[in-house]
């Protein structure tokens, strides 16, 4: 499996967060399987350099969250199973609770113009990328779905208050910024994803 090249858009403990929710969600679709660490972080947790699930695993396991099994893979970053255990679990579970905006919590983003004009500027680079995109559609219906979203955003950003939910549900899970990391990974479209979602959850707070 190819993974991802670069520079991080994260720092390496903000990414490691990223991968120990990514497992967390993994394992509530096959609970108790062993399951392979670099695909859960190209997925879950992209834009990470080479080295860095292996070294996330063995913190993992000296903290006993995880178990995992070694074998010849490709790279610094394959041949590495991990199952959650019962701890690795609970750490996820409070780790998502930190960091998940409450519903009724306001951000005043005309109070850091910089960070706010940080996260335009990668939304607009991002829906520029997304408007020229022949290969991450199936169909025009589906382009226009994601255009209009990112249109959300931006009016959302143009704003002088947010309620962080509002943002946070477009990095998140299956929102539309995470869902075109996760589609384009290894891709320039992905890693202006990766890079809106750093500026965004910067203007969080998160950053």
């Amino acid at each position: 499996m190819p993974l991802p090249e670069g520079e991080p858009v994260t720092s390496f403990a903000s990414w490691r967060n990223q991968l120990i929710l990514g497992l967390a969600e993994a394992d509530a679709n096959e609970p108790g399987q062993y399951l392979d660490a670099a695909a859960v972080a190209t997925a879950h947790a992209p834009g990470f350099s080479p080295g860095w699930v292996r070294k996330a695993v063995e913190m993992f396991e000296s903290r006993g969250l995880v178990r995992a099994e070694h074998y010849i893979g490709e790279g610094l970053d394959g041949g590495i199973l991990v199952v959650l255990t019962g701890e690795g679990l609970e750490e996820a579970e409070s780790l998502k609770s930190s960091l998940v905006p409450a519903a009724d919590r306001f951000v005043h983003i005309d109070d850091n113009s910089g960070k706010r004009e940080a996260a335009q500027e990668a939304v607009e680079r991002l829906a520029a990328e997304v408007r020229k995109s022949n290969s991450l559609f199936i169909n025009g219906a589906e382009k226009d779905t994601v255009e209009t979203e990112l249109t959300g955003l931006r009016t959302l950003l143009n704003g002088s208050v947010v309620r962080a939910q509002s943002i946070w549900q477009t990095i998140s899970g299956n929102g539309v910024v995470r869902w075109i990391a996760q589609q384009s990974v290894g891709a320039a479209i992905g890693a202006l994803a990766l890079a809106a979602i750093a500026a965004l959850a910067a203007l969080l707070g998160f950053g």
